[in-house]
């Protein structure tokens, strides 16, 4: 009986070892990746005078309309940290700069 015992509780841990790795495993759909995308986007708002963003993950694009005084780079740089490579790797980026009097511009 004791052998029983120990043989259920082995196979049950196992089972439960299994479920906490196969979770990790899980592939994050499109609409995840550009949910994150936008999250990270919301986070620094001001901080890169950001007027407006969008990411269609069905165009694979992301717009960002961004105040014409603040570094395109460093807002680029802040991305490929906080998001993973291989999810940004697949959108490109249409990113226009606007300055306060309101004409656009592309950088």
């Amino acid at each position: 009986m004791k052998k029983f015992a120990s043989t259920l509780i082995i196979v049950a841990v196992l089972f439960v070892f299994d479920l906490i790795v196969k979770k990790d495993d899980v592939p994050i759909n499109e609409e995840d990746k550009s949910s994150q995308i936008m999250s990270v986007l919301d986070l620094v708002n001001d901080e890169f005078g950001l007027f407006g963003y969008s990411v269609s993950h069905e165009e694979s694009i992301i717009y960002i309309f961004m105040d014409a005084a603040k570094s395109e780079k460093e807002l680029m740089e802040y991305l490929t940290k906080q998001v993973a490579k291989e999810d940004l790797a697949q959108y490109s980026y249409d990113i226009e700069k606007k300055t306060s009097g309101g004409s656009r511009g592309r950088e």
